[in-house]
């Protein structure tokens, strides 16, 4: 048995574009009438929002590779070297291996940071901090003019 020819999937899309006679008309309409209407052509944005990559939660803001490994019973000590709020400006900190930057939700990540590691999976003692759980690169991260990836529970 089996089949006689196979064929790429573009090769069955051609095939079967074919037989689509249905063409929707182009219309222009506000805002507040295209529910159920669906866009004619890519809309894209003229700048990024936000125009930087920022914390998603409040936290640490870390360089990710210095977390790996960190767990509640062999926790990642980083010295805190700074407070990073909405508004401050992202080069304020310049993170080096071993450090970390105090940051509030929505502030911009300081130089070399990657991550943001929650309160909830650390312990704060002085001017150091305890990673309890690794974080993975842009974990708890707002992209520069995109989405949120990883971490958050």
């Amino acid at each position: 048995m089996g089949f006689k020819a196979t064929k790429t999937i573009d090769q069955v899309l051609n095939e079967a574009i074919k037989y689509i006679r249905h063409v929707p008309r182009i219309i222009e309409v506000t805002l507040s009438e295209s529910l159920n209407k669906y866009i004619a052509e890519d809309i894209t944005a003229r700048f990024d929002v936000p125009g930087f990559n920022r914390s998603a939660v409040d936290g640490y803001a870390v360089r990710s590779a210095d977390t790996f490994g960190a767990s509640p019973t062999n926790p990642i000590t980083l010295r805190v070297v700074g407070f990073m709020a909405v508004g401050d400006d992202p080069g304020k900190y310049s993170l080096n291996p071993g450090e970390a930057v105090e940051i509030s939700t929505g502030a911009p990540l300081p130089i070399n940071a990657d991550a943001v590691v929650m309160y909830e999976d650390t312990r704060r003692s002085g001017d150091y901090v305890e990673v309890l759980r690794p974080v993975p690169p842009m974990g708890n991260v707002s992209r520069r003019g995109g989405r949120m990836l990883g971490q958050m529970r």
